[in-house]
């Protein structure tokens, strides 16, 4: 890009079309879209199981009660024939007990696979979409990776101008090159030595 070594500061350029360039963007905007829908179902999930987790430590101090009476019950229980009665009632409420804990976890994992299932079908969902394919008109942008320790031996490193070929053929009738570097307001192609 430059004619002496003195003044050669930039290292790579690439170019990139504009066509690919906003289909990058449509891209991510997507991606951001459908990882936007994937953190709410997460987000769902989480409260869903927080809110039956709630309603399950309630149960658990009515069960907590529930044992401390049998146990004053039980010590008011003197014939045997009314102790047996009462220990088979425990017997049956432990049973009945044990059936609502696997109740539970049944429906933590039932909740956790509705939304792995959901989660699955959105990620299907973005993967079948079908990709755009890039036109590339001749519009488009130039990258380049600049020596920056170059510049600062500048007096005036905003005031840059560049001279772009292809093939040998000098092209001078280009658009502006807008700079991404905040620095750098603005760089020109221009025909000549610098």
């Amino acid at each position: 890009c430059a004619s002496s070594p003195s003044s050669v500061f930039i290292l790579d350029c690439i170019y990139e079309s504009k066509s690919a360039r906003d289909i990058a963007m449509k891209e991510a905007e997507i991606t951001k879209e459908f990882q936007s829908q994937r953190e709410q179902l997460e987000k769902d999930k989480t409260e869903e199981i927080n809110q039956f987790q709630i309603k399950s430590k309630e149960e658990d101090e009515q069960r907590e009660k529930y044992l401390v009476q049998m146990e004053k019950d039980r010590k008011k229980k003197k014939k045997q024939e009314d102790i047996d009665a009462f220990e088979a009632e425990i017997a049956e409420a432990n049973i009945e007990w044990e059936r609502k804990l696997n109740e539970r976890v049944q429906r933590v994992r039932s909740v956790e696979r509705e939304y792995k299932k959901k989660i699955w079908a959105l990620n299907f969902n973005e993967a079948k979409l079908e990709k755009e394919k890039e036109i590339d008109d001749g519009h488009g942008y130039l990258k380049c990776k600049i020596d920056i320790n170059k510049l600062k031996e500048w007096r005036n490193p905003c005031n840059i101008q560049i001279k772009i070929t292809s093939n040998g053929i000098i092209y001078s009738d280009l658009y502006s090159i807008q700079s991404i570097n905040p620095e750098i307001k603005e760089i020109r192609p221009k025909v000549g030595l610098f």
